[in-house]
């Protein structure tokens, strides 16, 4: 999939899309994770560790356009810069993060990936990403390169290349399509759905 153009969005995306138009102040799909050292990393090791990160992953170099429809736009491998607020008070730690938390993204704007780094020893890296680039299996393996990538710096080694992803989000995304639209797909829902109730009795008074 080329990664030069505008493409479209999964049906995920597009249903997180349509949530943030609605509450665009919910942080509810907010998904942080904390990486935490046993050395001190300073600001300019874990933004080598983000932008490594950032460019291996391309969904977290990904924003969104709206006309018809929802398309998303990937930057280029160096075309974005992880906004990252380092702190260097561990008294005013815990104010900075939950400020961070408490802040919507808007995935229209930019890529949904920011951070709050505690620069003393031993340091903590509080990564936030949106839903829309991440879940709990996403978010350990983001845990674990920002680990291994930053903790060889601090040791004044060189951080491991590791290999490029076989597969992005992306394509995942043309699969879907592909699937979403064929002839197939929809002979084989309306065999599904064939004499499935018009209304589903269900009570309108519990949430």
């Amino acid at each position: 999939v080329s990664f030069d153009a505008q493409l479209p969005c999964s049906s995920l995306q597009y249903q997180l899309l349509l949530h943030q138009q609605l509450q665009p102040q919910s942080t509810a799909y907010n998904e942080p994770v904390t990486v935490s050292f046993g050395c001190q990393i300073t600001e300019s090791m874990a933004r080598s560790g983000l932008q490594a990160l950032v460019r291996r992953h391309a969904v977290l170099r990904t924003y969104f356009a709206h006309s018809d429809t929802f398309v998303q736009i990937i930057l280029p491998s160096d075309g974005f810069v992880v906004p990252i607020i380092s702190c260097s008070d561990p008294t005013s730690w815990n104010n900075e993060v939950e400020l961070e938390l408490r802040t919507p993204f808007n995935l229209c704007a930019a890529p949904p990936l920011r951070a709050v780094l505690l620069d003393v020893a031993p340091s903590r890296l509080v990564v936030n990403v949106h839903h829309v680039a991440a879940d709990a299996e996403s978010l350990a393996i983001m845990r674990n390169e920002l680990l291994m990538h930053c903790t060889a710096l601090a040791l004044n080694k060189t951080p491991r290349m590791l290999a490029p992803t076989e597969y992005d989000y992306v394509n995942f995304v043309s699969a879907e399509q592909s699937r979403a639209f064929s002839q197939a797909a929809l002979d084989w829902w309306t065999a599904r759905l064939t004499g499935a109730p018009l209304l589903v009795d269900l009570p309108l008074d519990r949430m």
